[in-house]
């Protein structure tokens, strides 16, 4: 693992496998350390975790943070894995659903908040 310096912040490179079985390099974010208090983001693996990941970046991150995991896992990714996080507040909630254009009801904490609250 090699790290590079770019545009005031420090990016670590990761080499990982793509679709046509070769490698391909994939830097991974340096997210703010304060949204991942309670883990070791050494340890953090970005790939099985990413509801987890965008579900901090989206509620309590910066605009940089939203910036860079844009930026490693693309739009598309962010569509799928976002309607898997299990709390996400309104405001959040709102701003992705129109965002990413993806209708509320496909968002697994939506469904659970209007099963509990009864709108």
């Amino acid at each position: 693992m090699r790290r590079i310096q770019n545009a005031g912040y420090t990016i670590q490179g990761k080499l990982m496998k793509n679709n046509n079985g070769g490698v391909s390099k994939r830097r991974k974010p340096n997210l703010s350390r304060y949204l991942f208090w309670d883990i070791d983001m050494r340890k953090l693996d970005y790939e099985s975790r990413a509801p987890f990941i965008l579900e901090r970046v989206f509620t309590m991150g910066m605009q940089e943070d939203e910036w860079k995991v844009n930026e490693y896992y693309g739009k598309e990714r962010i569509r799928k894995e976002v309607v898997k996080c299990k709390s996400l507040d309104r405001k959040t909630l709102n701003y992705l659903s129109i965002f990413y254009e993806i209708p509320k009801k496909e968002f697994v904490c939506y469904m659970k908040d209007v099963f509990q609250k009864g709108f």
